[in-house]
């Protein structure tokens, strides 16, 4: 049975939806929350003062609300690149509030930035000189009797005229790139598949099938092959490069959460439907 909720706006009419008999096992198991308005990540129904941490805000076009520090949790750990601008779902542009000092602003995310660029410069610059032992070998004092490749990486990429451990850290700066964009390609097209309802609305369920489907797993299998194709073709020199580019990608992870981290505390998502500070709700069981 469903009963429209009256609200101050007769325009907006919320519907609950009371479930009649006991869903079957392969049913949608019905969710009831004290209040129409209801965080779609949390479930969570309290409402917190505006511009509150625990505010419900709807920031977009899409039905649903959120509490502001779950939206600006979502805005720091997704992969999506314009998640910090723009809703995942609608794809619609988010409006912002600006709070605290501009220049306090400016002086943080600058500190932020720059300690980002400098660890993964020396991921990269640790990566040269691990190209560098592979590819002339441990030195003499070191006594591990270990010859490396004998110069063989060098004279592959033929820049004669510049110096060798310029030649490895562009090496390194060059693969660190290629798996950064390997694993943000990657990172796209897995939460594309794993993550279908996010496109979907299902007010009142825990369960709710939206047409999509998890392939997660095969992206997972996909890496453990390219993994092990890797392997056995190019063999464990470049294993560890490799490892070296995946380690660059994660502290690259990690500074770009820092830098999000700043931002979210000094531009805050402007709420576009309040909620009504009065609300009345139907139901019968």
């Amino acid at each position: 049975m469903e009963l429209p909720a009256k609200t101050a706006d007769a325009t907006d009419a919320v519907v609950v939806t009371v479930a009649a008999s006991a869903p079957a096992s392969d049913e949608a198991i019905p969710v009831l929350p004290s209040s129409p308005f209801c965080c779609f990540y949390c479930l969570d129904d309290g409402n917190g003062p505006e511009r509150s941490a625990t505010e419900l805000i709807a920031p977009c076009a899409c039905a649903t609300y959120i509490h502001r520090d779950c939206l600006d949790t979502l805005r720091i750990s997704s992969r999506m690149p314009n998640a910090m601008t723009h809703c995942g779902s609608c794809g619609e542009a988010y409006t912002f509030l600006e709070s605290g000092e501009e220049a306090e602003y400016k002086r943080l995310m600058r500190n932020a930035q720059l300690l980002r660029f400098l660890f993964v410069l020396g991921v990269v610059f640790l990566g040269s000189c691990i190209i560098w032992l592979i590819d002339r070998g441990t030195p003499k004092s070191f006594n591990l009797h270990w010859n490396g490749m004998d110069g063989q990486i060098y004279d592959t990429i033929g820049l004669k005229s510049c110096p060798r451990l310029l030649v490895y850290f562009l090496t390194s700066l060059a693969l660190t790139a290629f798996i950064i964009g390997v694993v943000t390609v990657m990172s796209l097209c897995v939460l594309g598949c794993r993550d279908p309802a996010m496109s979907c609305y299902c007010p009142g369920y825990y369960d709710c099938n939206c047409g999509g489907g998890d392939c997660g797993g095969d992206a997972g299998a996909f890496i453990l092959i390219f993994v092990i194709v890797l392997f056995v073709f190019v063999g464990l020199y470049m294993m560890l490069m490799a490892i070296v580019g995946a380690f660059g990608s994660t502290v690259n992870r990690i500074g770009q959460r820092r830098v999000r981290a700043v931002e979210v505390r000094y531009r805050q998502v402007q709420n576009l439907r309040p909620i009504p500070a009065t609300s009345h709700v139907a139901t019968m069981v």
